[in-house]
């Protein structure tokens, strides 16, 4: 019961659930886990499940971010490479025009074909760099495809994990106060605590007053000693 109370005010102070993390669920589950009933055995089993999916899908996501990050690095270097390949082939050209129409100037044709020869391995040079730029674009497309929905798939078990865990605490509860709700044989156990409980013999019933430091029942006007004990149910919220 502590480790649903614990829960319960971890939720009220962390606020939505929506921001965290697969780490604060896998605390929050572990938790559940550790719960002591039998009732929640199949739980137990189902969230340590999960939550290695859990760590496998988070696992995924940490991947693809990383490949997602380098591909947007390796986009902008593309870029940039590209651009100052296109600079420096611009350059050549307008030398090249410069010297062609410059009568003036005594050109070799040796030097005419070296300057045709840099613009063409230039051109060649910028349209290998436009390819793998695309290349490397499509692979950051698919890479983001990918990631989204890696997430929507986790979103999903992280809304069935919370599903999962309300009808345990639910469950848990309901069981806990039927525990606490039903007669108790005196001869088996009694009490942890002093003070005005149900009694029976078996016929009859009232209330009456249970010493913890004596560990017995007080007599009252209809029996002396109960056969069975029963705390007293909470009063109704509408009084």
């Amino acid at each position: 019961m502590s480790n649903i109370v614990h829960i319960n005010e971890a939720i009220s102070l962390d606020g939505s659930q929506d921001n965290l993390t697969p780490e604060e669920y896998k605390s929050q589950l572990s938790s559940i886990a550790a719960l002591e009933t039998s009732d929640v055995y199949a739980l137990r089993e189902q969230n340590t499940n999960l939550i290695k999916l859990l760590e496998n899908t988070h696992y995924m996501h940490e991947k693809n971010w990383t490949e997602l990050l380098q591909l947007r690095e390796q986009v902008g270097d593309l870029k940039l490479d590209l651009e100052d390949e296109r600079n420096e082939s611009n350059l050549l050209r307008e030398k090249l025009f410069a010297t062609s129409d410059n009568s003036a100037i005594d050109v070799s044709e040796s030097h005419l074909v070296r300057h045709v020869s840099e613009v063409s391995k230039r051109d060649e040079q910028n349209k290998q760099l436009l390819a793998r730029l695309l290349e490397a674009e499509k692979k950051y497309a698919h890479a983001r495809t990918i990631w989204a929905e890696n997430k929507e798939k986790l979103l999903h078990q992280i809304e069935a994990l919370k599903a999962d865990r309300s009808r345990a605490e639910s469950a848990i509860g309901k069981e806990r106060q039927s525990v606490s709700f039903a007669w108790k044989k005196v001869a088996q156990t009694l009490p942890e605590k002093s003070g005005i409980y149900l009694l029976t013999d078996g016929s009859r019933q009232c209330v009456g007053y249970f010493n913890a430091n004596l560990e017995q029942f007080s007599s009252t006007t209809y029996f002396s000693v109960p056969s069975h004990w029963m705390e007293r149910p909470k009063l109704p919220q509408d009084i």
